[in-house]
């Protein structure tokens, strides 16, 4: 269901004059330029953010009648793509498709380079994620209480665990999980999950937190094990996988997401076409099944709706590290 108040902009901004269930889909894109369109990911492909924008990016084609190609910026967490838009085309033809994490990463950085709240447009959210511990096969245990008694009966070099994040975001977000397990980690950044997963899968650290909708593929595959996720409850979707609750691992337990932003000062009535098309290719069966299927619970939203979970998030974030003794920069 389209919300009536955007709806009701979007038709103004483009006279249409009649119900939507009568006016065509490339009717609702004539306030769009007529170009090309750019959806910016913030990590290399192969990761749930990448596959988020890439089921998404052929049905918007297929609605708004204009090319739409994604395109992938890694590093920095992701902000990469935050900084596009915050310098980019004001037109509506630049999105991006950013995690939570990313957003999150401005609360452990004072020099980030985008302001989440200031330099990016919400447009809606596409869904939710937990985060994944994958260690490697090679360990041999198979639960977060063997792997923390691995860590503790072995070398410095067992305490390894990647992510794609890097400089004090990363830094906190391994401090939190070694706190849980007693054992002091070492962090080693990557420029995305699938990097991470691949040494994971080749030994060469032996563990790595990553997406739920990029760790989830590995997993069935054989190539790494979840021990745990940061979930409060089993998921639906993969019922074996323990949850950080179950686990008494409560420090642990979050739900990330990705939502699509546009560049500052776009036009609300664009801003308003923009959010009809994403809520309505993220309803549709195929589009919600396949991303359902990694992981990803899809959930659409109003912008405002997407600016509130913003501000929810780095509110969460902050208060983690307050309460981890660190005093948060950003």
């Amino acid at each position: 269901m389209l919300p009536n108040l955007s709806r009701r902009r979007a038709l103004l901004a483009l006279g249409a004059v009649g119900t939507p269930s009568i006016v065509p889909f490339h009717a609702w894109s004539q306030g769009l330029p007529d170009k090309p369109v750019s959806i910016l990911v913030g990590f290399a492909p192969g990761g749930g953010s990448d596959h988020v924008a890439r089921v998404v990016a052929p049905r918007l084609e297929s609605r708004i009648g204009r090319h739409v190609r994604v395109e992938n910026h890694p590093g920095a967490n992701g902000a990469l793509v935050g900084e596009s838009l915050k310098k980019g085309r004001q037109g509506g033809t630049l999105l991006g498709c950013i995690p939570s994490t990313t957003v999150n990463a401005r609360v452990a950085s004072a020099g980030y380079p985008f302001d989440p709240q200031a330099d990016m447009l919400p447009l809606s959210l596409a869904g939710t994620y937990p985060m994944a511990l994958a260690i490697s096969p090679e360990t041999g245990v198979d639960s977060l209480s063997q792997f923390t008694e691995w860590l503790k009966s072995g070398d410095k070099a067992r305490t390894r665990v990647g992510a794609s994040m890097s400089g004090a975001y990363l830094d906190f977000y391994i401090r939190l999980l070694g706190s849980e397990l007693g054992v002091p980690l070492e962090p080693v950044a990557y420029r995305g999950d699938r990097p991470a997963l691949n040494d994971v899968r080749d030994n060469k650290i032996p563990a790595a937190v990553a997406s739920m909708p990029s760790a989830l593929e590995y997993h069935r595959g054989g190539k790494v094990r979840i021990v745990v996720t940061s979930a409060e409850t089993r998921l639906t979707f993969a019922p074996n996988l323990p949850s950080a609750f179950e686990n008494g691992r409560t420090r642990l337990i979050t739900t990330e997401w990705y939502g699509f932003f546009g560049s500052p000062g776009t036009p609300s009535p664009i801003v308003d076409i923009w959010n009809l098309h994403l809520r309505a290719v993220l309803e549709e069966r195929e589009a919600k099944a396949e991303l359902t299927n990694v992981g990803v619970n899809v959930q659409s939203s109003t912008p405002d709706e997407l600016a509130q979970r913003v501000a929810g998030s780095l509110k969460l974030w902050r208060e983690k590290m307050l309460a981890l003794g660190m005093q948060p920069p950003g």
